[in-house]
């Protein structure tokens, strides 16, 4: 453990950084975890980017909170 971490403790971590598409998919990218409105935690899909998950913004997904591609059509 370095000095600076004794003194100090771990670094924060990263925020998370939330990018809106215009049409609709929310990228976000950082360590989340999504929860339901009953406090339920959702589990993470499996992504081609590690650490990104597109969330639906358009309403149109048939798989929410997951982004599936329905704004395309």
């Amino acid at each position: 453990m370095s000095l600076f971490s004794r003194l100090f403790g771990p670094p924060p971590p990263p925020p998370v950084k939330i990018v809106y598409r215009k049409r609709g998919t929310l990228l976000v990218e950082g360590g989340v975890i999504i929860v339901d409105e009953d406090g339920h935690v959702i589990p993470l899909r499996p992504t081609r980017q590690p650490g990104t998950v597109k969330l639906c913004g358009c309403g149109k997904s048939k798989e929410k909170p997951y982004c599936d591609g329905s704004h395309k059509l």
